[in-house]
């Protein structure tokens, strides 16, 4: 109990010090076309990540058009009416510099790591793909195919890939969120360039976008190179985001899969979750929970189900707010041999359901404020960290402030916001939750014959 007071004592002593403290100490403002501008100077190297975010993801696609923002952002890499299809990326490289993109359900983000003196060219072809986007038909078709086998790489050919996303799809019935942001394999196949741009032109709009850039620059010495890119880019306001009311359903969502290819068991189990930019203060709790129930071999679930009770050689939990409606938290574990689904369950239930009732441990509360607090901090030493973190906050309705000052909004979060969180979100448990169990398939008899004979041969 003293050693708890006594860092508490210290925490509030340093966060007095440095009240209202910045993260990243970083420069903003507006161009009068609405594009939001950050800056955050790092002069550590004569370096510049240089990134361009769009407010829209796969969240925003029309019905039976699932994959069209994943695939507008394959498609910007193919020409405009300036550039040679591929014309970007080959400049980049040439300039010595990395460039790629992501997409994910509320945003699309475009970035290059560059030398400093080459940022104005960086924004210049940022800039002109903005509105001006020109893939030709031929080069759409073949962009389409390599859309469809990177779904079968990371999708269709991985097994536990499969089973997440069929979890989805239960825990967000009939909401985007339930989709794949890469699309359903037979809704990729048919998207054609017309689809593709109509996005484009209703969606890619300096208003609907966030310019960050994190290195060698202050905003002062980079924003007459910023206005006279970005600056000159017309364009009208984008339309409003919105998002269908997902209904509550109180019982738990089971889904038992099998697949051939699976090596070992695995069992997850899915919550719905908040978001910041609609429950801060559960929001930062479900943060703490995350490290506290999941931060690793020292967590309590781990230490729990795997070391002492040993019915899980690995356990996690981990909360997912990087959304603008709904978030998500998952616990996951693979049970050791011997041990079935229904127990590891209940091992996992039961010790939620011990912190909700007992409360957390002496300095247990601190102690995970502390770890967050620091990787906050620890974030703003390289240069993409800083530019992602503040990038995705605002893209998903977040502030600047909100995001300088977040070590702070942790600190505030009390042990009975940690409580309460756990007993609105995760208990009783069947509550819009999905349950999950992935087994070893076995094979077909020929195959296993087949299988028999192979091994014959060998010996």
């Amino acid at each position: 109990m003293i050693k708890e007071l006594i860092t508490s004592l210290l925490l509030i002593l340093v966060f007095c010090a440095s009240a209202h403290a910045k993260v990243f100490n970083a420069q903003s403002t507006k161009l009068d076309n609405g594009l939001e501008v950050v800056v955050i100077p790092n002069h550590r190297a004569p370096i510049v990540y240089h990134m361009l975010w769009y407010k829209v993801g796969s969240s925003q696609e029309l019905s039976g058009e699932s994959g069209s923002a994943h695939f507008l952002e394959h498609l910007l890499f193919k020409g405009t009416q300036k550039q040679e299809p591929g014309e970007f990326s080959r400049v980049v490289r040439r300039l010595g510099g990395e460039d790629n993109a992501f997409t994910s359900y509320d945003y699309t983000a475009y970035h290059q790591m560059i030398a400093k003196e080459h940022l104005p060219r960086m924004m210049e072809l940022e800039a002109d793909r903005m509105r001006n986007a020109n893939a030709p038909e031929k080069e759409v078709l073949s962009e389409r195919e390599v859309v469809l086998e990177e779904r079968r790489q990371r999708t269709d050919n991985n097994p536990q890939a499969k089973f997440f996303e069929q979890l989805r799809s239960y825990l967000f019935p009939g909401h985007p969120y339930g989709k794949p942001v890469i699309g359903w394999m037979d809704e990729v196949s048919g998207l054609e360039r017309d689809q593709a741009l109509a996005f484009y032109n209703e969606w890619y709009t300096p208003s609907n976008a966030i310019l960050v850039i994190s290195g060698d620059v202050t905003l002062e010495e980079i924003l007459t190179d910023i206005k006279e890119t970005y600056g000159q880019v017309k364009g009208d306001p984008a339309p409003e985001k919105t998002y269908p009311v997902i209904p509550d359903f109180k019982n738990d969502v089971r889904l038992e899969a099998s697949d051939p290819q699976v090596k070992e068991r695995l069992f997850a189990k899915g919550y719905r979750a908040p978001v910041y930019t609609k429950d801060k203060t559960a929001s930062l709790a479900m943060s703490l929970l995350d490290d506290i129930l999941g931060g690793g071999p020292s967590a309590r679930l781990y230490k729990a189900i795997v070391i002492e009770q040993k019915k899980a050689v690995s356990a996690s939990f981990s909360y997912n707010a990087d959304y603008r409606d709904i978030g998500s938290a998952w616990f996951t574990a693979v049970p050791t041999e011997g041990t079935d689904f229904k127990e590891l369950e209940n091992a996992f239930i039961s010790e939620l359901e011990k912190l909700v009732e007992d409360g957390l441990n002496e300095g247990e509360l601190s102690e995970s404020k502390t770890r967050l607090k620091n990787a906050a901090i620890y974030a703003r030493d390289s240069l993409g960290g800083p530019a992602r973190i503040i990038g995705g906050s605002l893209a998903t309705g977040s502030t600047l402030d909100e995001v300088e000052t977040w070590p702070e909004q942790i600190m505030s979060i009390t042990e009975e916001d940690i409580i309460t969180t756990a007993r609105n979100y995760l208990i009783p448990g069947q509550s819009n939750t999905v349950t999950g169990t992935l087994v070893p398939a076995t094979p077909p008899l020929e195959d296993a014959e087949k299988l028999a004979d192979d091994a014959g041969d060998k010996e």
